[in-house]
């Protein structure tokens, strides 16, 4: 069941991103080709804003085919071989199991039942009267129904941990899968997108790449509190939740 809530939960995350990224590259486009755009007299010479009007545009529509058609198509596989196999053995396997341990437990408490009359008879020394001749076989009965069911709740746990063992098994190959398709595929197209930028970018692009590149080899950012008061606070002004 966690695995299944975690595969969910795991695909409308990367839903909510790629959304949100398709969304940030229609803004961005909108203020080189759409509706913000605006025609100023004269030009700024240290921009290039029509250089990277259709670079623009191709990033748009790069991130709507990764949002629309490849991040869907790796949702729907991993539906297919991961979660689904994960609903049908919670739902459908595990009520069967559940279901022949509760009748297991319910053919134990008739024959615990049935010993403890008869062992009172036997205390009243009534163990060979009709009523204790009677209770006996009630008793044996009762017994081996609940052996004959306990041997079967027995085979039936084996069998199903080991269905259990592979379902999680090929779930877990089949998330590690899409994952990693999924990014292989986004960065191929992002790729495409970078390569699509003017020229004189590069060294702009490289610098960040090698930036990034620094603070990870470095272990990672540091974020004192300050720092931390001050991302919220441009956050919130950035997002009109604070003027």
């Amino acid at each position: 069941a966690q695995l299944g809530i975690g595969v969910f939960s795991s695909l409308q995350t990367q839903r909510d991103y790629y959304e949100t990224q398709a969304s940030l590259a229609v803004t961005l486009d909108d203020f080189y080709n759409g509706q913000f755009k605006r025609e100023w007299q004269g030009e700024n010479p240290a921009a290039s804003s029509r250089d990277l009007a259709d670079s623009a545009r191709y990033g748009r529509e790069r991130w709507k085919y990764l949002n629309d058609v490849v991040r869907r198509s790796m949702a729907q596989v991993m539906l297919d071989t991961a979660l689904t196999p994960c609903r049908e053995f919670v739902n459908e396997r595990a009520p069967e199991v559940a279901a022949k341990i509760d009748e297991r437990d319910t053919k134990r408490a008739d024959f615990d039942s049935y010993r403890r009359r008869f062992a009172a008879l036997e205390k009243a020394n009534k163990q060979e009267t009709p009523q204790g001749t009677a209770m006996r076989g009630k008793r044996d009965r009762a017994r081996d129904q609940f052996e004959q069911s306990n041997v079967e709740v027995k085979e039936l746990l084996e069998t199903a941990k080991l269905e259990r063992d592979k379902v999680l098994e090929d779930s877990a190959v089949a998330v590690a899968a899409c994952q990693l398709e999924l990014m292989y595929m986004t960065a191929n197209y992002l790729q495409e997108t970078v390569s699509a930028l003017p020229p004189q970018k590069a060294q702009q692009i490289d610098a960040v790449r090698l930036r990034i590149r620094a603070i990870v080899n470095e272990g990672g950012p540091t974020i004192e509190g300050e720092k931390v008061g001050t991302l919220t606070k441009a956050f919130n002004l950035a997002t009109g939740k604070a003027l």
